[in-house]
C-alpha cells in the first residue's frame, strides 16, 4: 500500500511541476501578445482572441495547481 502512496505522491508532485512551467509558459506568451497589441491601434482581431484564449487556459491550470496544492495540503493534515 504504501509502494502505491508514494508512487501517486511523486505522479502528483510531476503534475503540479509541469503545471507551473506550462503558467510561465503561457504568461510570456501574453506578455508578448500584450506588446503586440500596444504598439496598434486597432486592438481587436486574432491577437485579441488568441490573448483571451490564453488568459481562460491559465485560469484553468491555476485552478488545476489550486486543486493540486489543497490535496497536498489534505495529505499533510492526516
Amino acid at each position: 500500500m504504501e509502494l502505491d502512496r508514494s508512487w501517486k505522491d511523486r505522479l502528483d508532485n510531476r503534475v503540479n511541476e509541469n503545471v507551473k512551467t506550462h503558467i510561465k509558459v503561457l504568461k510570456t506568451e501574453m506578455d508578448i501578445m500584450g506588446e503586440k497589441l500596444i504598439d496598434k491601434e486597432n486592438r481587436k482581431g486574432p491577437i485579441h482572441t488568441a490573448l483571451w484564449v490564453l488568459k481562460d487556459r491559465m485560469d484553468e491550470l491555476k485552478q488545476i495547481e489550486d486543486e493540486l496544492n489543497d490535496s497536498e495540503n489534505s495529505k499533510i493534515s492526516r
